[in-house]
């Protein structure tokens, strides 16, 4: 695996905990507001 492919793989790691997290947060507000 190169580094490039790696390093790829990461960001994409990362930008799927960031959504996630980010639909997490959404989803406990939404039913706290319930």
């Amino acid at each position: 695996m190169s580094c490039e492919a790696a390093e790829s793989v990461e960001d994409a790691v990362h930008d799927n905990r960031m959504f996630a997290e980010r639909a997490f947060y959404c989803i406990v507000n939404g039913a706290s507001e319930l």
